[in-house]
């Protein structure tokens, strides 16, 4: 009997044990879920990004060349330095983009948010 007693002992031993460690792997498992949903976000912002630069510099390119072909006495020089700052525009827009990845905290919502730019200017349908 005092072998089974001990072995009973033993075995809630054990038991206590592994629930007391359950809050420490709980938090190492939110802080990895955290961590991935971070880095999905920024692959979601990056592909955005990228989506949104080529947009821009299609329109760009569109209304650039309608904007020149009005403007007839412009040197190559000056059109070169037109072309330039626009270009210079776009870059400065877009560069301030990846360093606004979203918080942990409201990562769900700004993630709808991304989505809705992308709807808004259809980048998610001219993938298709």
């Amino acid at each position: 009997m005092d072998d089974l007693n001990g072995l009973t002992e033993l075995v809630e031993q054990n038991r206590r044990a592994r629930e007391h460690e359950i809050p420490r792997a709980e938090a190492i498992v939110a802080e990895h879920a955290a961590r991935f949903e971070a880095w999905q976000a920024s692959v979601l912002v990056a592909r955005l990004i990228a989506e949104l630069r080529e947009k821009l510099e299609h329109e760009r390119d569109a209304f650039l060349g309608e904007f020149l072909d009005s403007l007839p006495h412009l040197s190559d020089a000056e059109r070169v330095r037109i072309a330039h700052l626009t270009q210079q525009i776009l870059a400065e827009v877009l560069a301030e983009s990846p360093g606004r990845i979203p918080e942990h905290s409201e990562l769900r919502r700004r993630l709808q948010k991304v989505e809705a730019v992308q709807e808004l200017f259809a980048l998610a349908k001219e993938r298709s």
